[in-house]
């Protein structure tokens, strides 16, 4: 069983989210239970970028949010 991952923001201890895909260019953590984000995805989309998408049912927002990072 995977152990979870538990994002801390802005320094504070969040909510646990459990791997439920971990591949060479991608890792998909999920907590159904929770309200907002029920998923959180980081995925390789070239050598020198990361895209982070969180996901989840929210009013007036079915779908998610995606930022794109560079390697400096």
């Amino acid at each position: 069983m995977p152990s979870p991952y538990t994002p801390y923001l802005r320094g504070k201890m969040s909510v646990s989210f459990t791997a439920t895909a971990l591949g060479t260019a991608e890792a998909v953590f999920e907590n159904l239970a929770h309200d907002f984000p029920k998923r959180i995805v980081y995925r390789r989309v070239a050598p020198d970028r990361l895209e982070a998408r969180i996901e989840g049912a929210r009013p007036n927002d079915p779908g998610g949010q995606s930022w794109l990072t560079k390697r400096q």
